[in-house]
């Protein structure tokens, strides 16, 4: 009597196979009754096959290359070519057109000015005379691309430099004034980097108008050293502010 399966089988280990066999382990009364069992000792006999060779790899790395999202850009270049523009700002004069669907998912106010109950008085333009050109342009210009322009590029000399810091201090209050919370601390970020003696009391006022918390807490520290104070005490930005609202300098 020979305790054998009838077939060969092949099988990997693996939770399928662990077990495999239990179900035909022969009993052990059976077993002692065969002539497999002489002297207490028996023969146990595999025919094991090991495969040389690597395994195989796919030819090409897994999976599909998918390139980055850049709708970003194409919306930039929607804003820019005016394909399809359905509403017209005229700002200190300047006619300039957007879509009125893009300007209304990124800005609360924008919405309500556009699709809430002041829509009827938008029928051909919206006149715009609180803010520059070429600040609502760069605030469009976020609106679609959801980034800055590159206005800060070329800030190495001093008239660019301040170019740059009249250019973040008034889109701030833009984005202030259209709920553009990322944009808003986007322009925070951009004037806490460029601080210095001759920015710091006009940056601090603004943070103060606009509730730019963080951006006040920069320009305290900035501040706080009794050398720098009396460096900021004699910039005309600092005179003006002591003469027409010198209580909003208590917190220095």
């Amino acid at each position: 009597m020979r305790f054998s399966t009838p077939q060969a089988k092949t099988f990997n280990i693996t939770k399928i196979y662990y077990s495999w066999g239990l179900s035909k382990f022969a009993k052990r009364s059976e077993f002692e009754a065969s002539n497999c069992l002489k002297n207490d000792a028996f023969t146990i006999k595999c025919t094991v096959t090991v495969l040389k060779g690597s395994r195989l790899q796919p030819t090409t790395p897994y999976g599909i290359t998918v390139p980055p999202s850049n709708s970003n850009q194409q919306f930039a270049r929607l804003l820019e070519s005016e394909i399809g523009a359905d509403v017209t700002f005229v700002v200190k004069g300047e006619k300039i057109r957007a879509h009125r669907c893009v300007l209304a998912a990124k800005s609360a106010v924008f919405n309500a000015e556009l699709f809430g109950s002041m829509r009827e008085k938008w029928t051909e333009a919206i006149t715009v005379d609180d803010i520059e050109a070429p600040v609502f342009k760069s605030m469009l210009y976020f609106i679609y691309s959801d980034s800055l322009p590159d206005f800060e590029q070329n800030s190495n000399n001093d008239g660019e430099h301040k170019d740059l810091i009249f250019m973040a201090q008034h889109l701030l209050v833009a984005a202030d004034r259209y709920d553009l919370e990322r944009l808003k601390l986007m322009c925070e970020d951009l004037l806490y980097k460029n601080l210095d003696v001759s920015t710091v009391a006009s940056t601090f006022v603004l943070a103060e108008q606009h509730s730019c918390k963080q951006l006040k807490a920069q320009c305290v520290q900035f501040m706080s050293s009794r050398e720098v104070l009396k460096m900021v005490a004699e910039t005309d930005a600092f005179h003006i502010i002591m003469k027409n609202s010198p209580s909003i300098l208590k917190d220095v």
